[in-house]
């Protein structure tokens, strides 16, 4: 198992860099469609714990949501999202493109911009009429 393994990984007397090379090796075991959902689970984790700050989100309430799913103790749980980005180099969260909003004032002044956003829109429209 590998919870498990992480587990005793972090929870042992192994310096930083050790646990984490360790870490690298059992979530590199995982299948590749695996290995990306728990590494982007993990780094989406630690930019919301980023920005605990604003959005009032701590690893306290976080980690009950995750222990379920992930079978990993709180110790185990912060450090990879402390870690993920010596924990995870090959990947790379993009961040979306936002659609705008009804009540949005921050209209584009470039033509080419306002054309971006309204096929960005254009598109999410047509999703969601092939999903109704």
């Amino acid at each position: 198992n590998i919870a498990k393994s992480i587990d005793e990984i972090i929870a042992s007397e192994a310096s930083e860099d050790n646990k984490i090379m360790s870490s690298q090796t059992e979530f590199s075991s995982l299948e590749s469609t695996n290995y990306f959902m728990v590494s982007w689970l993990l780094i989406h984790i630690s930019h919301i714990l980023a920005n605990s700050e604003f959005n009032k989100m701590s690893i306290n309430i976080i980690y009950p949501l995750l222990c379920p799913k992930l079978h990993l103790t709180l110790k185990s749980v912060g450090f990879c999202c402390n870690s993920v980005v010596k924990l995870f180099p090959d990947v790379n969260l993009r961040a979306g493109v936002h659609p705008m909003r009804f009540n949005s004032t921050d209209i584009p002044d470039d033509p080419n911009v306002l054309c971006e956003v309204l096929r960005h829109q254009e598109y999410l429209l047509a999703r969601l009429h092939e999903q109704v």
